[in-house]
């Protein structure tokens, strides 16, 4: 195993080979009959993990970006609908934080830029934050 994580009930761990991934998950399997874990291989050098998009480089470091799921459609709350406004001014603030904490050099752009037409869309002005 060359990296473990875990949040709340999600586990992300790296292994050095196929097998050792496969031990591995037949062990947390055996731990308790009514906890079953499953384990998701990587597909075109990236997978997922909670909101991360983890792409492996042809150099061998990690590229990481915003994951949104298929079924994302970029709505939050509208800028109109009742609710205080600092529920829209932390909205904004966080979706600004999570891509700062996310993205790496080469994919923090693109994000900033979506953050903000997904704001757009919902009308809120990007200056409220």
């Amino acid at each position: 195993m060359t990296y473990y994580s875990r949040y709340v009930d999600d586990i992300f761990i790296v292994c050095n080979n196929q097998q050792h991934a496969i031990n591995l998950l037949e062990f947390f399997n055996e731990a308790h009959p009514n906890i079953h874990f499953t384990m998701e291989h990587e597909k075109e050098n990236m997978f997922h993990f909670l909101d991360i998009a983890i792409k492996q480089r042809k150099d061998g470091t990690v590229q990481r970006s915003v994951y949104k799921k298929d079924t994302w459609n970029g709505i939050y709350l509208n800028f109109n609908s009742f609710c205080p406004i600092n529920y829209k001014n932390t909205l904004v603030k966080t979706l600004f934080h999570r891509t700062e904490r996310i993205c790496t050099s080469d994919t923090i752009e693109e994000e900033i830029m979506n953050v903000k037409k997904c704001l757009r869309n919902i009308r809120i002005p990007i200056e409220i934050h």
